[in-house]
């Protein structure tokens, strides 16, 4: 009922109206939990009645067939050696319930003739009955050779719930039950129980309901106020549309965002606000919602007085009548022009920055602390046969395809660089492209952290300089052959000029003489 009619009854309806309602529900919660109770009860006692029947006629069957074979001699026969076993068991055995029982019979003509009956540790004999009186139903269908269940009455003509299974190798009954009474009788008495309680329960309920029913509903109208001073004050765009797409309510919030007056917007259809083409789009939309789906962030364009594009997303439902008929559709919407904007402004930043990025003569990437890879530039990609997008949230190891050593450093940098947040440079690690091709780089990873000063990631720098490298040792081995050389000359010289001096000395000798 709607808080309207409620509003108007008088004090003593309100209190009758809600006592009438918690006597429902405390009587229908009670009622459901006590049939419940019972229900599982009975399947779980069914269930072992079964397992019961079913253990019995089986192990019976299995000491019958022994029997057969090795007490041929017992007086009676097999048969008699079987029952006789089987009675002497029953007699150790103490049943649990109060009418729970265990009967073994056999037909004798139009006879259902009981061998025993066992309940508790009592051991005793039926008498016997028509097998079609209707009684001991049970038994009847097991020496008919069914096995199953059935609520029947039993050879007392007591109505009960059993179990009943074919003996088949000495084509005797085996019947498992116990009284529907016993069963139901805690659940009756638990019924009677929680109906007094639930009794109690209403009158305290209704005492209390009409001690509070007046501040409540004070309350009630209070909060609906407050409510309609958000939706009056809210900076979210809150609407209502007709099935022809009319405004029948906005809050104020509109005339700030498009420049209307409420007034101007009232009855006008919301794609009088649009452009045509997504007018149409959108109208397209809404007959959708007004078939009973709904719209969640639903991007559109507006057009402010102004001639301003305003970018909204909605959020839409249909609108019911009391009926739960659909007759429009209501929501909200936000202004993300400003957002819109914001993230035009990024998207040219980060392509500016990826132009930037892939333009470096350097393999630059960034990996998160799970060692995935979050970004790399282009060079960094093509070194091993991939495009950025490919290396994307892989691993070293995923993208390398040669393994080994390889992959143990860069895991063991990886582990270096998070747990001591220091930066960590290598000068010289061979690293194979994906042509196979081994390739000098140097290697330095620094870490990034988090706003806590958390380390939460990396960003790696290599660059190849294997050209270098073979520029280098190309050099080096000139110059060593250059100080050959030079060594080789050196020594000449220095043997022409021994030769000079000997040829000098032996001019002067030579003189002197």
């Amino acid at each position: 009922m709607k808080f309207s009619r409620m509003q108007a009854m008088n004090d003593r309806q309100r209190s009758l109206f809600l006592i009438l309602i918690l006597a429902v529900v405390v009587s229908f919660a009670t009622g459901t939990t006590n049939y419940l109770l019972y229900e599982t009860a009975f399947t779980e006692q069914r269930k072992r009645l079964i397992e019961t029947a079913k253990s019995h006629a089986r192990l019976i069957e299995a000491v019958a067939r022994f029997d057969a074979q090795y007490s041929t001699d017992y007086p009676g026969g097999a048969a008699e050696a079987t029952i006789s076993q089987v009675r002497d068991a029953q007699e150790r055995y103490e049943r649990s319930g109060e009418t729970e029982e265990i009967t073994l019979a056999r037909r004798e003509g139009d006879r259902i003739v009981f061998l025993f009956r066992q309940r508790y540790q009592e051991l005793d004999t039926p008498k016997p009955v028509l097998f079609d009186s209707g009684l001991a139903e049970p038994m009847r269908q097991a020496l008919l050779g069914r096995s199953g269940t059935l609520i029947g009455l039993d050879y007392r003509g007591e109505t009960v719930l059993s179990a009943f299974e074919p003996v088949a190798v000495l084509n005797l009954g085996i019947v498992s039950k116990i009284d529907l009474t016993e069963i139901r009788a805690p659940f009756i008495k638990t019924g009677i129980i929680t109906g007094v309680l639930a009794l109690l329960a209403i009158v305290a309920g209704a005492l209390l309901f009409a001690k509070t029913t007046d501040p409540m509903f004070k309350r009630i109208q209070e909060s609906e106020a407050k409510y309609r001073d958000l939706v009056e004050t809210s900076q979210d765009l809150i609407w209502r549309l007709d099935q022809e797409g009319r405004f029948v309510y906005l809050n104020p919030a509109w005339e700030s965002t498009l420049g209307y007056s409420l007034e101007e917007m009232d009855g006008q259809t919301f794609t009088s606000f649009k452009r045509p083409e997504e007018a149409e789009r959108t109208l397209q939309t809404y007959k959708q919602i007004l078939q009973g789906g709904s719209a969640t962030n639903y991007e559109t364009i507006y057009i402010s007085k102004s001639g301003k594009e305003i970018h909204l997303i909605f959020k839409a439902k249909p609108l019911l009548d009391a009926s739960g008929q659909i007759v429009g559709a209501q929501g909200t919407a936000t202004d993300i022009t400003e957002r819109k904007r914001a993230e035009e402004e990024l998207r040219a930043s980060q392509q500016l920055l990826q132009t930037v990025f892939d333009t470096v003569p350097s393999q630059i990437f960034v990996k998160h602390q799970n060692g995935r890879y979050l970004i790399a530039n282009r060079m960094f990609s093509e070194f091993f046969g991939l495009q950025p997008e490919q290396i994307i949230a892989k691993t070293f190891g995923d993208i390398y395809q040669y393994g080994g050593e390889s992959v143990v450093d860069s895991d063991n940098s990886d582990r270096i660089v998070l747990e001591k947040g220091q930066v960590m440079t290598t000068n010289e690690i061979a690293v194979r492209n994906h042509r196979g091709e081994t390739r000098i780089l140097t290697r330095i990873k620094l870490p990034i952290t988090d706003e806590r000063g958390s380390t939460a990631g990396i960003v790696g720098i290599h660059e190849d300089i294997t050209e270098r490298k073979q520029a280098e040792e190309e050099l080096a081995r000139h110059r060593e052959h250059l100080e050959e050389l030079v060594a080789e000359r050196t020594k000449e010289l220095q043997e022409a000029q021994e030769q000079l001096v000997r040829k000098e000395k032996l001019a002067v000798l030579g003189q002197l003489a």
